[in-house]
């Protein structure tokens, strides 16, 4: 059966490799990342899917927050987006990626933990 929406959601904070969402065997899918963290001082965060690194950050700073919008795979600012423009307003990346049969979308923290991590993928997946 296809399924259309947030494929995959976690919201791991601490350090290590969180899987988000796996292609299922005999699927595929479109997919967009949507996420908002609030890192620690020194946390570090990178995004892979499929295998490849989408991107991935230097240390960061005390409680700035991380979040993707249509435009941008990763904004960053101090305090909360406000929803003020496109690049204040926390919403899925408008760019696609096509997976294939088990491919996965995950996300790696390092050096400290985050104060708060929400990671969804969204998209469609369909029988293949």
């Amino acid at each position: 059966m296809d399924k259309i929406g947030v494929l995959g959601k976690q919201d791991v904070k601490t350090i290590g490799t969180t899987a988000v969402y796996a292609v299922p065997p005999g699927k595929g899918a479109r997919v967009r990342v949507f996420f908002h963290a609030e890192s620690k001082a020194g946390s570090k965060l990178a995004v892979r899917v499929s295998g490849v690194t989408v991107f991935a950050t230097a240390a960061l700073q005390n409680n700035d927050h991380h979040f993707t919008s249509d435009l941008k795979i990763r904004n960053t600012q101090n305090g909360l987006p406000d929803g003020s423009g496109v690049d204040k307003t926390v919403a899925p990346y408008g760019g696609d990626y096509f997976l294939g049969a088990l491919d996965r979308v995950e996300y790696t923290i390092d050096t400290a933990d985050f104060n708060s991590m929400t990671f969804a993928v969204v998209g469609v997946e369909v029988d293949v």
